[in-house]
């Protein structure tokens, strides 16, 4: 059979497909087929595109239709420079990290931890500079956060497991708010190849695509947990990238060498861990209360029409 199928060919061998019992012979001719039809598709692109040029017309470059492009217009989609936005940013209850406070992170884990789960908190430790660990013993987290207040913490973080590590809950301090996600994905530090290992460096913070009102308040809770003077020496950066309403978390460090016989620096990313995506489930006004809360946003499957195409952060 020929590299690629002859427009005749193709058909009779589409003909055929339906009867061929071999599966093997089946499987073969099906994936030439779909080669064939790609390599035609390409060819009449070409000649049309060809045509045109020769008649003068501007080619214009097709986009693909990704999920990006196909979604749901949102209006609460902000642009950074907005005066509104702006203003908001002003006043907000984590504006005074972005003018020199230094965040204090209580890092705690739901009851009877598994080990792994401890190794992970282990790891979230070398995330958050100025974070300590709290070996849960308390049932009620309300007491949780009171401890905290009194011992002047600027957030509390308790990681939740169920047969694997399964979700989040960060908690600002003093007023609010509380924000809840879905946990997937977790690499543990231990479990990365030829990882890098952390300093005491504050990190540079990348947070990507946080866009809408909802986008902003949460990269702006992320962000309350970094001191806001990165320490470029360290080559620390932790990224959080949001894609479809996914947050996917990375803690690297920069390799910088110098590439030879050109002028210029080669930078490459070595992985430190952990790694993780997360998928906010809701956000609620105020400190942790799961009767009596109010929420400002709240993920419901039956209250999101046209879902795959419609992203909030």
């Amino acid at each position: 059979m020929p590299k690629t199928l002859s427009p005749t060919e193709l058909a009779r061998w589409k003909g055929l497909l339906p009867k061929l019992k071999n599966r093997m012979r089946k499987s073969q001719i099906y994936k030439k087929v779909k080669q064939s039809e790609k390599y035609i598709k390409k060819q009449k692109k070409i000649e049309s595109n060809k045509i045109a040029k020769e008649l003068g017309k501007k080619v214009e470059k097709q986009v693909p239709l990704t999920i990006e492009k196909l979604k749901v217009p949102d209006e609460t989609e902000v642009k950074p420079e907005d005066d509104e936005v702006l203003a908001d940013l002003a006043s907000d209850e984590f504006s005074r990290y972005f003018s020199g406070k230094t965040p204090k992170v209580l890092i705690t884990t739901s009851l009877k931890p598994r080990k792994s789960l401890i190794e992970f908190v282990s790891d979230l430790i070398a995330v958050f500079p100025n974070s300590f660990y709290l070996k849960r013993t308390e049932k009620n987290i309300s007491r949780i956060i009171k401890f905290a207040k009194k011992n002047k913490y600027t957030d509390v973080i308790v990681v939740h497991q169920d047969k694997t590590i399964s979700g989040l809950i960060v908690i600002h301090l003093p007023y609010g708010p509380t924000a809840f996600f879905k946990l997937t994905n977790v690499v543990q530090a231990k479990r990365i190849e030829g990882r890098a290992f952390p300093s005491s460096h504050f990190p540079e913070l990348i947070l990507n695509n946080f866009n809408s009102r909802l986008g902003h308040l949460i990269g702006r809770m992320f962000a309350s947990l970094f001191p806001q003077r990165p320490q470029f020496s360290g080559r620390r950066v932790v990224t959080f990238h949001n894609q479809r309403d996914y947050i996917f978390f990375h803690h690297d460090r920069y390799l910088i060498s110098k590439a030879e016989q050109r002028q210029r620096l080669d930078i490459e990313l070595q992985e430190i861990g952990p790694a993780f995506t997360m998928k906010l489930k809701s956000i609620q006004k105020g400190l942790f209360d799961p009767v009596n809360a109010e929420y400002i946003w709240i993920r419901r499957k039956e209250t999101l029409p046209n879902s795959r195409k419609r992203f909030f952060l």
